[in-house]
């Protein structure tokens, strides 16, 4: 598996995977931050990857990435939107990985997904009832996400059972500690910690740190590499994103009124569901048109009321002679007729 250097330690050097999640924490001033940008300077300058960026510290640290990040988002309600839009993702990749035979996601198949978090504590541990949303989020992404292609990178100074939790770090299986105040701190980074050293007793010096690979079982001491945030910004620059972007579901106003022309590809496509449910890949393959064409089509077919989705990856077709959605608007519009009583245009509350 590929790695990114971080640092050094008395082994040797250090390197985290990629395409595993990971989770880095530690007191402001221990070096958590330059880590982040060491690892997210690696991968920004990796074109197969895209960058997913949620800072809670109001983009003043993710917002380096500048276009490079597919998306940033700087609270916990665009957060919700995000990872709900994420989920729509693993599982059409999940039906991707189902129809061709296969088990793990590859570069072929589309790019691999990092979504970067920054301060995690500002978004799980909020006081609102949006931080046990996130949460959970966050770890169907940890256990469902490296065979689809995803992968979360997280750090936070504040380190605790609120924020983290038990569920989110043991399914994380890279965790890098800096110094923390207390063991508890850094149990909840590390997990349960063998004898010997503990990122609380580390002197607080910027890069020193605890390093565990879940693979391993075992904790590297070392001290991580510092990437300054000029050097994150220029890198990011100068990289190639993929062309790839994560569609977000249409706003009320534009499921509001759906014009035809966006309609106009669509009897292809109800003929196809016609012959029974399918999926958003299998659509692409029979109709030769880009996954993400499918899916924005299947959504404004779905406000219209003329297909449905299944179970999460399957689509249907809700009627075996649907109408055109301009019939439909004109008969609607005729005062002597009755309304139509099948696929009404829908507006999203």
């Amino acid at each position: 598996m590929d790695a990114i250097p971080i640092g050094t330690g008395p082994d040797g050097p250090l390197a985290v995977p990629i395409g595993f999640s990971t989770l880095i924490g530690g007191l402001p001033g221990s070096g958590k931050s330059g880590t982040l940008r060491t690892i997210l300077a690696a991968l920004v300058q990796r074109p197969e990857v895209a960058v997913l960026a949620v800072d809670g510290k109001s983009g003043l640290e993710l917002g380096l990435l500048g276009p490079r990040a597919a998306v940033l988002v700087t609270d916990q309600s665009s957060t919700i939107d995000l990872l709900r839009d994420l989920e729509t993702e693993l599982l059409e990749r999940g039906a991707k990985l189902r129809d061709r035979g296969l088990t793990d996601w590859s570069e072929d198949l589309g790019p691999r997904i990092v979504v970067a978090v920054d301060e995690l504590a500002v978004l799980t541990d909020a006081g609102t009832r949006g931080d046990e949303i996130v949460r959970t989020g966050l770890r169907r992404l940890a256990a469902t996400g490296r065979a689809l292609g995803v992968s979360l990178l997280a750090a936070t100074q504040r380190p605790s059972a609120e924020s983290i939790g038990t569920g989110l770090r043991d399914l994380v299986p890279v965790r890098i500690a800096h110094p923390v105040a207390r063991r508890t701190d850094a149990t909840m980074i590390l997990g349960e910690l063998p004898d010997g050293p503990s990122a609380e007793v580390l002197p607080l010096e910027p890069g020193r740190c605890l390093v565990r690979l879940d693979a391993e079982r075992i904790i590297r001491s070392g001290r991580t590499r510092y990437t300054s945030p000029d050097l994150l910004r220029r890198l990011a620059r100068e990289s190639s994103a993929p062309a790839w972007r994560l569609s977000p579901p249409p706003s009320p106003e534009d499921c509001t009124v759906v014009p035809a022309a966006r309609t106009d590809r669509s009897p292809a496509i109800l003929e196809a569901l016609r012959d029974g449910p399918s999926t958003i890949p299998a659509l692409s393959r029979r109709l030769n048109r880009p996954d993400r064409e499918i899916r924005t089509e299947l959504r404004t077919l779905a406000d219209l009321g003329l297909v449905d989705r299944l179970d999460g990856s399957r689509w249907t077709s809700t009627s075996s002679t649907p109408e055109p959605a301009t019939t439909a608007a004109r008969r609607s519009s005729t005062a002597d007729r009755p309304p139509p009583d099948r696929h009404p245009t829908r507006t999203r509350p």
